[in-house]
């Protein structure tokens, strides 16, 4: 199975857009290297509004092709194009959180409002909605034997979101990934059983949902869930007709409405214009997500090392290695990924002792407060009366402070204890490294002949 960058993986997105036909090759890249599949169906349905593509790893135009032979699909929802497509995006938006539309530039507001209004199943789905979900369960019922990937972008990401909810629990294991940018958040338009499918496929961590805070599309991610692993990307303005002082007022601004540079401006950011990738294709991006990025580059570049040192090995044996040495390289392989979890885990323990340490003061300044203001209530009781009259209504010290700040620290030790575990871990390996090349002169001349 292929293996794709970010990059790659939003080309594969942006295919949607192409006007393929029945059998037609699918490809990304520059010069269209990197072959995808066959379209082997053509969704454009304009009763519903519905534009999908049907990819299969089998050529569907070829002598004995059997629907029950292929084992990869790729399920491909357009966005919007034209005129219809933005009243639909309008009028699904405006269901999702009951505003006037899908163009808020005024996205803590709009996941605020959509926390408030979080109510499962407030509204019947679109046509366009239910069509998308048709699609999905039978292409599933039609390839039988293949794992199934879907992409979506603006209102393709909302019709990938409710179609992957409105899978049977059964069917959605059948999922092999999703890739979905720059929609509105469905989650809260789903029914309680889509949610219960959309959460499993969440714990699956399958399904990566791509937002830009600078796009004024995907609103509605709030507090109270969203479908798949929200992903914040660390996007940059995209170019365009408009200039530095109308996008520091770009809220303003367009809710006025400023004509042909906003709309210009809004189009670029929204087709993945401020996304950022590095040289190996990896997407920039905020948080939790950017300390998994660098452990994986930190990975990729021990293990690149190994593989420069293997070759040299081989080289120096005429094509072949010896058993230590396949030992030697297979323990510096572990290494490097340890060494990237490492670097993850420290991250994480940095960010939770951080967290541990604000939650606790937190808690001890708000039994000050309640100390503070009972003593201004009861200003004519004394101190011990004041405590005993908190005391009754459950308001002390303990319960208050003492309590989560035990409870805090220990989770804080556990998960100490965990990275522990990795750096004891990664000791062994790198002893056992050390140890094998001190005991084995063989191999240490080899590698002292590589220059390692």
């Amino acid at each position: 199975m292929m293996t794709y960058t970010d990059k790659q993986r939003k080309e594969i997105a942006a295919d949607e857009y192409n006007d393929y036909a029945l059998g037609e090759n699918v490809t990304i890249g520059e010069h269209h290297e990197t072959h995808i599949g066959y379209v082997a169906a053509v969704n454009h349905n304009s009763a519903t509004g519905e534009d999908s593509y049907v990819i299969v790893d089998a050529d569907p135009n070829a002598q004995g092709y059997k629907p029950s032979d292929v084992k990869q699909v790729t399920v491909l929802y357009q966005g919007s194009q034209n005129g219809r497509d933005y009243v639909e995006d309008a009028i699904d938006g405006g269901q999702i959180l009951d505003v006037g539309g899908i163009i808020n530039p005024l996205h803590g507001l709009s996941d605020i409002a959509g926390d408030v209004l979080d109510v499962p199943g407030r509204n019947a789905p679109s046509s366009q909605l239910s069509s998308s979900a048709d699609t999905l369960k039978n292409t599933l019922a039609k390839y039988k034997n293949a794992k199934v990937d879907v992409y979506g972008h603006s209102l393709g990401s909302m019709d990938g979101q409710y179609a992957l909810a409105s899978l049977s629990p059964e069917e959605a294991n059948r999922i092999d990934g999703a890739w979905l940018y720059e929609g509105p958040n469905m989650y809260s338009f789903l029914t309680a059983d889509q949610r219960r499918v959309a959460d499993q496929l969440s714990a699956r961590g399958i399904v990566h949902n791509y937002i830009d805070r600078k796009d004024l599309v995907p609103i509605g991610y709030g507090a109270n869930g969203h479908i798949g692993d929200l992903t914040v990307v660390d996007s940059k303005w995209a170019p365009g007709e408009m200039n530095d002082e109308l996008k520091s007022k770009v809220p303003a601004v367009f809710l006025v409405g400023a004509g042909k540079y906003i709309w210009s401006w809004f189009l670029a950011q929204h087709d993945w214009g401020g996304y950022q990738f590095d040289k190996d294709g990896r997407l920039k991006v905020t948080g939790d997500h950017k300390a998994l990025d660098e452990a994986s580059e930190l990975a990729d570049k021990e293990l690149g090392a190994v593989d420069d040192e293997r070759k040299a090995l081989e080289k120096n044996n005429g094509g072949t290695l010896t058993g230590a040495e396949t030992i030697y390289l297979d323990e510096q392989e572990a290494g490097a990924i340890v060494n990237g979890i490492h670097s993850l885990t420290q991250n994480e323990l940095q960010e939770m002792q951080g967290w541990c340490n604000g939650v606790c003061a937190k808690a001890s300044e708000e039994w000050q407060g309640t100390l503070h203001d009972a003593t201004i209530v009861g200003q004519n009781l004394s101190a011990g009366e004041v405590m005993d009259a908190l005391a009754a209504g459950g308001a002390t010290e303990e319960r208050i402070a003492s309590n989560p700040q035990a409870q805090y620290q220990a989770e804080l030790n556990g998960f100490v204890q965990q990275v522990s575990v990795f750096d004891d871990l990664a000791g062994k390996i790198n002893q056992a490294v050390q140890t094998q090349v001190s005991t084995d002169q063989q191999l240490a001349s080899q590698l002292k002949a590589i220059g390692q």
